[in-house]
């Protein structure tokens, strides 16, 4: 007899304990991990904008924003561009400069991501690897604000998967954000909302 009660005891605490790890509009370490996690699986992975709007693309080896012919060279060097001189009109006149002509090789075509959503400018981008979450290290006690219940998470992640380039020093002088996200472990923060179906970050809840 007291078998049976103890059986039925524990198998009435699983239930329970099953039930409360399953609610999805609970707020907890578990939930903001996946609302986060769903968040960055529609992240393009690590990266590095292309300094102008497609390729192939042309640049004045002296150009007015230096900034682009060095993140033009780092791609190079990194196998994702090939470069060739060339040559291009002055702004007035009839006169050329010298220029070079960058057009993206076969892993650049294949780590091409074009208006890759998570450049500010959405701009087209190359990208490798897909973010993790490793940890959910802090949240705030979900707050009603404007009509809606949120907290405030921090987390870190990680990249998994990423290729080879996304590893080039040259990339990552001249991306300084690449080598950012690139750590083994990088802190964050997000804004979850919490919905009917449970926590879902900020920028998916349609509003």
């Amino acid at each position: 007899m007291f078998k049976t009660i103890t059986r039925v005891t524990v198998l009435a605490g699983a239930v329970l304990a099953l039930g409360a790890c399953s609610n999805p509009r609970e707020a907890s370490k578990a939930n903001f991990t996946r609302a986060i996690q769903a968040y960055l699986d529609g992240q393009s992975g690590l990266c590095v904008p292309l300094p102008a709007n497609e390729v192939p693309f042309t640049l004045p080896d002296q150009d007015l924003f230096p900034q682009n012919k060095t993140r033009a060279d780092a791609l190079v060097q990194a196998g994702l561009l090939s470069s060739h001189p060339t040559e291009v009109k002055q702004p007035f006149g009839s006169s050329t400069r010298r220029a070079t002509e960058y057009r993206a090789t076969a892993a650049g075509q294949s780590a091409l991501v074009a208006q890759a959503p998570n450049t500010l400018i959405q701009r087209s981008a190359f990208c490798s690897g897909a973010y993790k979450v490793q940890d959910v290290t802090n949240f705030t006690e979900p707050g009603e604000l404007m009509g809606v219940k949120l907290s405030h998470v921090e987390y870190t992640y990680t990249v998994k998967g990423s290729a080879d380039w996304a590893r080039s020093d040259a990339l990552r002088s001249a991306y300084p954000e690449l080598d950012k996200h690139a750590q083994d472990s990088v802190t964050s923060k997000a804004t979850l909302i919490l919905t009917h179906d449970g926590w879902v970050h900020e920028s998916l809840v349609t509003r």
